[in-house]
């Protein structure tokens, strides 16, 4: 072989080595790139999981404080009717009586 077909040679190895590093060298950098918005999408759906499983833990507690609310005027409803109920048995019975009229016009 003479030196210039050794000089084209080393000249053509070159470039293609060069492109190939090139071609891989991107490959690389476009999968960092994706790897890193994948990463960046999983945080934000992380962080927006945490603040609405928050909101619904709020939510929950209101409710039960509710509930309770509820069911205490509930049985003080149900104190107060047994103990008119018990001072003057005929008003409970006139005012339900009352009451299914107004349900019946």
């Amino acid at each position: 072989m003479n030196v210039d077909a050794t000089i084209w040679v080393a000249l053509i190895s070159a470039i293609i080595g060069t492109l190939g590093t090139k071609i891989v060298d991107a490959y690389i950098a476009r999968r960092v790139a994706e790897k890193d918005i994948t990463i960046h999408n999983l945080d934000y759906k992380r962080q927006e999981f945490l603040s609405l499983e928050k909101e619904l833990d709020e939510a929950e507690d209101d409710v039960d404080s509710w509930k309770e609310k509820y069911y205490a005027l509930k049985e003080q409803n149900l104190i107060l009717k047994a103990y008119i109920a018990h001072l003057d048995p005929d008003l409970l019975l006139e005012k339900d009586h009352l009451a299914e009229k107004k349900d019946q016009q």
